[in-house]
């Protein structure tokens, strides 16, 4: 099981309990507000400042498989957007080498 964090970047409590039940992590049973349908758990009790909330809802859960996968296949699309630019170059450079030399020969 992960460790999940909430919204606000806090870490969620290993395990706590709520209406008579132990929970591990994350919940979508009744907020202690009385609020559902969202994640939420209470926070690590290290984790608490005066004045903040001991619980809050909890952070989405990051497939790192399918980040990594998309970043990877931007990074090749982007090779291949950078490779055609590079060839586009070299034609330039190419053309721009070959109108001085006509230049030279013809004006020097």
């Amino acid at each position: 099981q992960q460790h999940r964090r909430t919204v606000d970047g806090r870490l969620c409590a290993a395990a706590f309990v709520q209406d008579k039940r132990v929970y591990t992590g994350c919940t979508e049973a009744p907020s202690p507000q009385g609020g559902s349908g969202r994640e939420w758990c209470y926070v690590e009790p290290q984790l608490v400042h005066a004045g903040a909330e001991a619980w809050a809802y909890c952070a989405p859960v990051v497939d790192y498989d399918a980040v990594r996968k998309e970043a990877a296949a931007a990074a090749e699309r982007q090779v291949e957007v950078v490779r055609a630019l590079a060839g586009k170059l070299g034609k330039a450079q190419r053309a721009a080498e070959a109108t001085l030399d006509t230049y030279h020969k013809r004006c020097a």
